[in-house]
């Protein structure tokens, strides 16, 4: 069984009001595309209530560093009270969502993804290996995907904080 070696749990921010959804959609894909990450949407729910509905979307990428190891960024998205609303968006109107976005990423390493050191003397190598040989290597990658996953974090955030409509 793959190891999963979680480095970012639970990076979260929030948005209360009115936002593209859209674009953002566009921006968050196009970010992981630019990366390099292959992209995976295990879950859409989207409850209807009486004048609104909350919707519920779970992401997750991965990419591949090596034969041993993946990078894997889930995103969760949660929009509470979605509505859709009409705003003037410099001389047009556009139709816009409106509610409480809530968007949490959570990162981790994804080690032997090909289950290649399973059984009770491949997994005391793979120990040895992991702790010894492969030490410095995992270091690394451990900052790169933190670094990565607040990227991807300051960029939804300023994207969110730059979005103003009348």
């Amino acid at each position: 069984m793959a190891e999963i070696n979680y480095v970012v749990r639970d990076l979260k921010l929030s948005h209360e009001g009115v936002f593209d959804l859209k674009e953002l959609y566009k921006l968050m894909k196009g970010w992981f595309n630019l990366h390099k990450f292959d992209f995976y949407e295990k879950e859409y729910f989207d409850v209807l209530k009486t004048d609104a509905k909350d919707i519920k979307l779970k992401w997750e990428v991965e990419r591949k560093i090596d034969d041993y190891t993946k990078f894997v960024i889930e995103t969760d998205i949660k929009i509470n009270d979605h509505r859709i609303v009409e705003v003037k968006k410099g001389d047009k109107k556009a139709k816009l969502s409106s509610g409480g976005l809530i968007i949490k990423f959570t990162s981790y390493l994804r080690q032997d993804y090909q289950e290649k050191w399973e059984g009770p003397v491949k997994k005391f190598v793979r120990g040895l290996y992991d702790k010894f040989i492969y030490k410095e290597r995992y270091e690394r990658y451990e900052e790169e995907i933190k670094e990565e996953t607040y990227n991807i974090f300051n960029e939804v955030k300023a994207y969110l904080n730059l979005q103003k409509f009348e």
